[in-house]
């Protein structure tokens, strides 16, 4: 479920979370998100396959889930330990509005800590984006985050989000603003004359 090729790690998930190692779902009682191949359940919503191969994961929205609820994806970053990286992924935001629940899709998040432990979101996208999976590209100076989706404030059985083969690659952090950088002199810099070579003197 994992391949490994030029310094990336793909994630295909065509065994769901079994095959793919350091990822995790429904911890602190978030609901989980759900391995699936195929459409999904609930009709107008969701993708109809996966991007690549058979299986992805995606979020249930049918009943118990209600309005606020917010489904959690963690990677813990193994793959690269100690490094940035690039994160590449697929994703499904296909719902709308349904007049006997109306509502539509809610939020997708991408979230990784800061220097100091803080979780914070790099990036987002709200709303129907149509049928057919999109891609995204987010660069982090950690390996380790999470997929969140929130559902919308009026709830709807069409909020299904999904996401396929994502890619990690592990790359060089950049320099923090306060570390010291190195500038080459000027051209016409002055150079220093060289120490007088003779005999002693006296």
């Amino acid at each position: 479920d994992q391949i490994h090729a030029g310094g990336a790690t793909l994630f295909g998930f065509e065994s769901g979370l079994a095959g793919a190692e350091g990822w995790a779902s429904g911890a602190s009682s978030t609901p989980a998100w759900s391995e699936h191949t195929g459409p999904t359940p609930s009709s107008g919503t969701g993708p109809a396959a996966a991007h690549g191969g058979t299986g992805y994961l995606y979020t249930e929205t049918s009943d118990p889930r209600g309005p606020g609820d917010t489904f959690g994806l963690t990677y813990d970053g193994r793959a690269c330990t100690g490094q940035a990286s690039l994160v590449t992924f697929w994703y499904s935001m296909h719902g709308g509005a349904d007049p006997q629940s109306p509502g539509g899709m809610g939020t997708l998040r991408l979230r990784s800590t800061d220097a100091n432990g803080v979780s914070v979101e790099r990036w987002n996208k709200t709303g129907d984006q149509g049928a057919a999976w999109q891609q995204a590209t987010v660069t982090l100076m950690t390996a380790a985050f999470a997929f969140e989706v929130s559902m919308p404030e009026t709830p709807s059985y069409t909020s299904d989000a999904a996401v396929d083969d994502v890619s990690v690659t592990c790359t060089i952090p950049c320099a923090f603003a306060d570390e010291p950088t190195w500038a080459p002199p000027a051209p016409n810099a002055a150079r220093a004359a060289p120490p007088r070579v003779g005999p002693p003197v006296g």
